[in-house]
């Protein structure tokens, strides 16, 4: 390791294939030589160069930072413009800590660090910003967020995700909780499309509890109270077992065919392993598509009882 890079694993403008490998109970600290230090991936850190990270499990990791520093990506800080890949990862229970704590799971920065898809994102905590992800740049496809937290600093926000740019799609943001400003999404730039943000949780207040956004683009998504952008909902997306983990969505979610189409969905699978991403014709919101065909016959309704 180098300095304050990289608990597990540090690569500077490498070329690597990583999979299969768990990054577990990883400690990256500012040093005890600095008062105000950062500290940057204690699972692993990644500068440069071009990864493909597939099938990983990052678990109980914490990068510390000192004084008015944090910890930047508790499970993995990835940089770079090259594209990295991250797929089909698990990222639990990791931490950023320190005043200005970044990432509890992740931290992504630069516009073309790369894309993350497939990846489960629960019980990671951050002090300042995106107690799940943090986010400047790339790209977010297909991905539970969940159960994760921030807290302890005034100006936290965004207990699931903090976006300062690039793109979450076709993502799950539920059940995270913020002491102070949002509790599942706070975005000041970058593009929000095909995606639930739905029961997070404001300690402070009820305001902003799933959205708090001062800049960027929310599209085809479902949250509540109303916001700005095209064709979003605000009905319960009605998902099969949220406080037992289950974000499936039932028959006659508001979510179901939704969403607005795109080129990677060609060939790609939802989370749930579905063949196809999309199936009759139109793409569901969330990170599930929901099928029909597979599972016991199941019907969702509502109707007024009658009696004669």
């Amino acid at each position: 390791n180098q300095r304050n890079y990289g608990g597990g694993l540090y690569a500077l403008n490498s070329v690597l294939l990583i999979t299969n490998c768990l990054f577990r109970n990883n400690y990256m600290n500012s040093g005890e030589w600095m008062y105000h230090g950062s500290a940057w991936g204690a699972g692993a850190a990644i500068l440069g160069g071009r990864c493909a990270i597939g099938n990983c499990d990052f678990y109980q990791n914490n990068s510390f930072g000192r004084g008015l520093q944090g910890g930047y990506g508790g499970g993995l800080y990835l940089q770079g413009t090259a594209g990295h890949t991250v797929d089909k990862c698990r990222f639990i229970q990791n931490y950023a800590s320190g005043y200005t704590g970044r990432g509890g799971a992740l931290y992504a920065a630069g516009s073309g660090v790369g894309t993350f898809s497939g990846c489960t994102i629960v019980s990671n905590v951050s002090l300042y910003y995106g107690g799940g992800v943090h986010m400047a740049g790339g790209y977010l496809r297909n991905s539970l967020v969940c159960y994760n937290a921030v807290g302890a600093n005034t100006d936290c926000s965004g207990g699931g995700i903090r976006l300062e740019g690039g793109v979450v799609e076709n993502c799950t943001i539920a059940q995270n909780t913020s002491t102070y400003n949002s509790g599942g999404l706070s975005m000041t730039a970058g593009a929000v499309t095909n995606t639930i943000v739905y029961y997070n949780t404001r300690l402070d207040d009820a305001a902003h509890a799933n959205v708090s956004q001062t800049g960027g683009t929310i599209d085809y998504s479902c949250t509540t109270p109303v916001i700005g952008g095209t064709s979003n909902v605000t009905d319960d997306p009605q998902f099969n077992g949220r406080l037992t983990g289950d974000f499936t969505i039932q028959p006659g979610s508001a979510c179901i065919n939704a969403g607005i189409n795109a080129d990677w969905m060609t060939g790609a699978n939802d989370l749930g392993g579905n063949i196809n991403r999309i199936i009759n014709a139109t793409v569901d919101i969330g990170c599930y598509e929901n099928n029909p065909a597979i599972g016991p016959l199941t019907c969702n309704f509502v109707a007024a009882p009658r009696e004669g």
